[in-house]
């Protein structure tokens, strides 16, 4: 298993899951019934457009344990479901605190690369 990295800072281990590729038909029965098979999901939200009509094929996936989401992510990373020709993209959700390294990371990338103002000729 191999987590991907996000710009740069790879997401901390924890209990929430980013799931995405999901089939825009699922329902949150049909996430849960996927999920529930490696623990216990506290909670579980299908993102959906703006006018919340139609899903966005992704979904947020809260356990009791990180070793529950660890599970999930080992086993279903890369499945296919039925009726579908995408896989399904799991991974750790990325953390506050990983978005402020993320965000910081890519600040000091930008100026390592010489982002300076010109001087101007006199």
């Amino acid at each position: 298993y191999q987590r991907r990295v996000h710009g740069g800072v790879a997401p901390t281990p924890n209990a929430n899951v980013y799931v995405a590729n999901l089939p825009v038909s699922f329902t949150e029965d049909d996430v849960a019934a996927l999920f529930r098979l490696h623990g216990v999901v506290t909670s579980l939200v299908i993102l959906k457009d703006r006018k919340a009509i139609k899903s966005k094929g992704v979904a947020l996936v809260q356990y009791e344990k990180t070793e529950e989401a660890t599970t999930s992510i080992q086993e279903l990373n890369g499945f296919v479901p039925p009726g579908h020709d995408r896989p399904l993209e799991v991974k750790y959700a990325e953390t506050n605190h990983d978005k402020e390294k993320r965000l910081d990371t890519r600040r000091r990338t930008k100026k390592r690369k010489g982002h300076k103002k010109k001087k101007k000729k006199q």
